[in-house]
């Protein structure tokens, strides 16, 4: 009787640990638009306010206006099935959105460019900075990415690439990237080594966990998540139950952002 309550015991214990472990990191859909304003759209606003900053017109020659470099690496492995594919691309506009909206994509102004990754053949640019140079060019070439449902998910290998991609980038421009991934990478590097190094050369790296796979508190997938993004965590790490979810909530954010686009304050 002792050894079989004892088995229970620990059987109990067991189940305990593993049900911590399980526990998932999302927040909701309100506080993670609240991230995003606080940890990415503030930082796309000199001194936090709109002077000299408007959706229509903007020739991006105001004092004030910064420029970003923004690249997307994006998750393109089998595990992601087509209609994620889509949504994450339809959430990637919607980021280019905000950014035109407030620091103009033109040429001499801010840039996009794109990466996937999966396997490390298929590890690489889409587009580089400079080579869409307005945001209608930008989305449509987003629209035009292709899934390679590759079997690997070389993300060390993209941020490796990426640190490449931002030799030579103008020292005064805010640089960033934006890692949208469902999954851990099964392939070295490890990410945290290289988004490190880019971190050390002031890129700023806001990472998209999709999925429970990524974002169980504990695990080593969500150890990986942190270990990319930039400080503090809880403003560069904005985590979706799925990438329906990701695009509802960025379309969302959008949107509401566009309202107010006709009282800026141009200079």
């Amino acid at each position: 009787m002792w050894s079989t309550n004892v088995a229970g015991v620990c059987l109990a214990m067991v189940a305990a640990v593993v049900m911590v472990n399980s526990v998932s990191v999302y927040r909701s859909e309100q506080d993670v638009e609240s991230a995003i304003r606080s940890g990415f759209i503030s930082r796309l606003r000199p001194s936090g306010d709109f002077r000299g900053l408007h959706r229509s017109g903007a020739s991006g020659s105001g004092s004030g206006i910064l420029k970003v470099d923004l690249l997307f690496l994006l998750d393109s492995s089998g595990s992601i099935l087509d209609s994620e594919f889509y949504a994450l691309k339809q959430a990637m506009k919607d980021v280019v959105t905000v950014v035109h909206d407030q620091t103009p994509i033109q040429p001499g102004g801010s840039r996009i460019a794109v990466m996937k990754f999966s396997q490390i053949s298929q590890t690489n640019m889409q587009f580089g900075f400079g080579a869409k140079t307005t945001e209608l060019q930008v989305k449509l070439a987003i629209d035009a990415l292709t899934h390679d449902k590759g079997g690997w998910t070389a993300t060390g290998t993209a941020l490796e690439k990426a640190k490449e991609v931002f030799q030579g980038s103008d020292p005064s421009r805010v640089k960033m990237i934006w890692v949208l991934t469902d999954g851990q990478s099964n392939v070295q590097p490890k990410p945290g080594i290289p988004a490190a190094a880019l971190r050390r050369d002031n890129v700023l790296i806001y990472v998209v966990p999709i999925g429970d796979g990524v974002n169980q508190a504990n695990s080593s997938a969500r150890k990986e998540v942190e270990s990319m993004a930039s400080e503090p965590k809880e403003k560069f790490i904005y985590e979706f139950p799925s990438a329906a979810v990701a695009s509802r909530t960025l379309s969302r954010l959008t949107n509401r952002w566009n309202m107010f686009s006709g009282f800026r304050i141009q200079g």
